[in-house]
């Protein structure tokens, strides 16, 4: 499949911006309206949060958002403080949702992770940018994820009552 990387770069590049924008005033938890909302690139409006978990714009070939709300039926998991087990979307690894992620990890493109932290009245989301894919394990159906450093995760061994079992902690 024939990727347009600098669009690709583009494109992330001007999410990151325009997260950065948004989380000046409403730090690094935004409501999933304003995610939904999204960005303008070159007249298109993109949003960074659709139904599925895995999001990727119609103009790009490679993900660009993925996303586990607070009560997913997905068991995502943090394996430590700087690596998430991301399922796949379904069963099939050769589903369009699970090759988009692919494509990134081929690529080595940063994602946007989206960690759910409340789900009612109105969901939030714990902004997490740049994530990479680090590993496809078919056989498992799922991919790793690592950070950036000096971004903070939330843990599987640690508390905090908003995220369920985990807290935010720097790496």
């Amino acid at each position: 499949m024939l990727v347009n990387l600098a669009l690709e770069h583009a494109v992330r590049a001007a999410a990151f911006l325009w997260l950065d924008e948004q989380s000046a005033p409403h730090g690094d938890e935004l409501p999933y309206d304003l995610l939904r909302a999204g960005f303008e690139f070159e007249g298109r409006r993109i949003p960074l949060v659709v139904q599925q978990g895995i999001y990727k714009p119609k103009v790009l070939t490679a993900a660009l958002t993925l996303r586990t709300a607070a009560d997913s039926p997905y068991d995502d998991r943090f394996e430590d403080e700087d690596t998430l087990v991301y399922r796949y979307q379904g069963s099939d690894p050769g589903a369009w949702d699970n090759r988009a992620v692919r494509e990134a990890f081929h690529h080595q493109l940063p994602l946007i992770y989206l960690h759910g932290i409340k789900s009612k009245p109105k969901p939030l989301y714990l902004v997490i940018r740049p994530v990479y894919v680090t590993a496809d394990d078919p056989a498992e159906l799922s991919f790793r994820l690592r950070a950036e450093a000096d971004l903070a995760l939330p843990t599987a061994d640690s508390t905090n009552p908003l995220a369920g079992a985990s807290q935010l902690t720097h790496f």
